[in-house]
Formats: C-alpha cells, structure tokens, sequence
C-alpha cells in the first residue's frame, strides 16, 4: 500500500506531537514520583512523631495521676497547684487530640492511593510506547488518553502538595503543643520542689 506524502506528513507531524506530549507525560510522572517520596517520608516522621505524642500522653496521664494523689494527701492551704493541674490536664487533652489527627492522617490509605495511581501511569506508558509501531490505525484515538493521563497527573500532583501543608501545619502544632507542655511541666517540678 502507497501512502501519500499528504498523509506521510500527517503521520509525521502527529507522531511529533506524540513525541512531545510523551516527554511531558515523563516530565510529570518524574515529578509526581518525587513529590510522592516526600509525602511518604513526611507520613513516616508523623508517625515516628505520633508515637513520641502517644508516650508523652500516656507519661502525662501518669504523672497527672500521680500528682492528683500527692495534692490529695496535703492539706496545707499554701500549698496550691490546682490551676496548674488544669493547666497539665488541658495540655494531655490537646495531646490526646493531636495524637488522634496524626492517627487519622498517618493512617489513611494515601500511600495505597499513591501506589495505584502510580502503577495505572507505568501501565498506560507501557502501552503509549507499543503504540507509537502503530500509529497509523491508534494515533487519532490515544492522544485523548494521553492529556486525561497528564491532567490526572496534574491532579495527583496537586493532592500530594496539599497534603505536604497539612503534615507541615500538624508537624508545627504538635510542636507548639511539646513547648506549652515543656514549660507547664518545668513549672510544676519547681513548684514540687520549692514545696
């Protein structure tokens, strides 16, 4: 079968922009392999950093415990850590309720999400590569799948950013929380002991 140089022409401006939408398609697959090992490696410090909360709470809880029966035993007027108490008891809270967000967002199915998404852009790029030997019957009907690939891409790329600023904004309340509740407990040991 002859081809004209009409439809050779055709063949070659499309297997062009083929060409090009591909090396943008591995720009963006780079990209989103790279944002995905910083979520990962972020989702793995907040949970390293929910497991320090989960300890710290249960030391609190402890401590709190144990603080509440030595005010019990002492009558002396003088002798008043009620308000600290709160103050300590209102700081396990907070914890408690940061280490239940970091709970949540360590172990919701990101990672899975991640790893299919990840495995259907390798399989349609396993594809786009035999198809570039047939381009003359596939050509019309791929390029269409190939910008759907791009934007959800896109879209994986733009998750993941978001869920950078969410771990970055925990990260910074969870250590908002160990300052307050470095100086209530620094506080209470200089109580106990002038006491």
């Amino acid at each position: 079968m002859l081809l004209s140089s009409y439809s050779v022409n055709n063949l070659i401006h499309a297997a062009e922009s083929l060409l090009e939408i591909t090396r943008t398609l591995n720009v963006e697959v780079i990209s989103l392999q790279r944002l995905k090992d910083e979520v990962t490696q972020q989702q793995e410090e907040a949970h390293k950093q929910g497991q320090l909360v989960k300890k710290m709470t249960n030391y609190l809880s402890t401590e709190l415990g144990r603080l509440e029966l030595e005010t019990d035993k002492i009558d002396s007027p003088s002798f008043s850590i009620n308000n600290d108490l709160e103050k300590f008891s209102a700081t396990e809270t907070k914890l408690r309720v940061l280490r239940g967000r970091l709970s949540e967002f360590v172990d919701e199915e990101d990672t899975e999400n991640l790893k299919k998404a990840d495995s259907t852009i390798s399989n349609d790029l396993k594809g786009f590569e035999s198809f570039l030997l047939d381009l003359t019957s596939l050509l019309n009907q791929r390029i269409p799948n190939l910008e759907k690939v791009i934007d959800r891409l896109r879209g994986e790329s733009r998750e993941a950013q978001q869920q950078k600023v969410l771990l970055k904004e925990m990260v910074d309340l969870f250590n908002m929380e160990m300052d307050e509740l470095d100086s209530t407990f620094t506080e209470l040991k200089s109580k106990l002991t002038v006491s």
